[in-house]
């Protein structure tokens, strides 16, 4: 064998990816954008044509684009119906769609509609131009999807019947949501829907956002505009989020299942006072809907809320986790928290101590007559994150020391 002969053999050896089975570097090749994995033709004629066989499709136009020119909207939509074309493989299971620029509607909605009619498992389409259009109404009848998601300034425009039998997760985000009657077909068309998620929607001429959904166990409502109602029927539901404005009104029934709340509520300053009234009763009404909960988090508008309204705390019997975002109301509150929570094992103050400096907390806290019974008997663990200690807080100290004084230390868990 001759030194050329040699070397040859030697690459051939070396270039052991290439040498595994054609399903597993369709695979390893899945994980990547879809313009790596077509990059990836150039390498040898082995890999040529692997990408035509992938079962995921990641299209960003923005890893086309270049600092110069920015976004190349021809190049991309080109790029898009050659990756289509070219598929030998019919089946897609996940296809993402990321369009920072703005699309002919027309090529936007073919695209989609090529996956849907190819056994789409996943689908994951983000617009980010200011006027998109209108979306196909296939996306709402495809019987095999499991996953949707959905962000863009646009107006979801539901068709009469929705059939999405196999649906388990949908988030929608930025969306326009014309009227209750399009959010109640959506949610009747998804029998298996176990997560829902709705963030940034503008829930317009939506008098209530009615969800009945007997196979929901995750809800995430975030930063939706509106003035609506809601009414929550979900018997298995174990995750309860909601960031945003306090609604009109809260009817919630059947969480005897709810395991887990996230809370950050509140009301324009300006309307803070003209609204106490009818703000305070629907703030103390959502806290006593979700009063059978093990780990809760409040944000520091939400104890704001709680205070401001003068609400009754309910008694959380099953409350084992207690996350805090504390400022100075709620630092007021802490006292009533721990004596409501009978059972607390762990007092985490998420936001830590950073924003203010000890005059500006000016603390006045409000000490129980007797200490909680969480203190004595329960309390494992208390968690301070972002603890600044170049910033002395003598008052929340004191306070602190005062209400947890008849803690023996055996109690304490401090974690380092």
């Amino acid at each position: 064998m001759n030194f050329k002969e040699a070397q040859v053999e030697k690459t051939e050896d070396d270039d052991r990816i290439s040498a595994l089975p054609d399903g597993l570097l369709c695979h390893i090749l899945s994980f990547l954008p879809t313009k790596y994995a077509v990059a990836t033709t150039i390498l040898s004629i082995r890999w040529k044509y692997l990408f035509t066989w992938l079962p995921d499709l990641d299209l960003d136009d923005t890893l086309l684009s270049c600092p110069e020119d920015g976004i190349d909207v021809d190049r991309f939509t080109n790029f898009v119906y050659r990756v289509l074309l070219l598929r030998k493989t019919w089946n897609i299971n996940r296809f993402r769609l990321l369009c920072c620029e703005q699309y002919d509607v027309s090529h936007v909605n073919a695209w989609i509609c090529s996956a849907l009619w190819r056994n789409l498992k996943e689908l994951d389409v983000s617009f980010y131009a200011e006027e998109f259009g209108m979306l196909s109404s296939d996306i709402f009848t495809c019987r095999t999807l499991a996953f949707l998601k959905i962000v863009g300034i646009l107006i979801l425009k539901v068709p009469f019947s929705v059939c999405l039998p196999n649906l388990k997760i949908l988030h929608l985000c930025c969306l326009k949501l014309i009227d209750d009657d399009s959010i109640r077909r959506v949610f009747s068309g998804c029998p298996m829907l176990e997560e829902l998620e709705l963030r940034k929607c503008t829930l317009e001429n939506v008098e209530t956002l009615h969800i009945s959904i007997p196979s929901l166990k995750s809800l995430a409502l975030q930063y939706c505009r509106g003035d609506y109602q809601i009414v929550l029927d979900a018997t298995i539901l174990g995750y309860f989020k909601y960031h945003g404005i306090v609604a009109g009104g809260y009817l919630v029934k059947n969480l005897k299942s709810l395991v887990k709340a996230h809370l950050s509520v509140w009301l324009p300053r300006d309307q803070m006072e003209e609204a106490s009234l009818h703000y305070g009763y629907f703030v103390e009404k959502l806290v006593n809907e979700i009063s059978g909960i093990k780990f809760l988090h409040l944000s520091d508008l939400t104890l704001d809320a709680i205070d401001c309204s003068h609400c009754s705390l309910p008694t959380f019997h099953n409350l084992t986790h207690l996350e805090l975002g504390v400022n100075i109301n709620g630092w007021q509150l802490l006292p009533d928290l721990l004596d409501s929570s009978p059972n607390l094992e762990v007092l985490d103050f998420v936001e830590g101590f950073l924003e203010h400096t000890a005059d500006e907390w000016n603390l006045h806290c409000r000490l129980p007559e007797r200490v909680p019974i969480c203190l004595s008997q329960c309390l494992k663990e208390i968690v301070v994150r972002e603890f600044e200690l170049a910033v002395i807080y003598l008052p929340e100290v004191i306070c602190i020391s005062e209400v947890f004084k008849d803690m023996s230390d055996s109690a304490w868990n401090m974690p380092r």
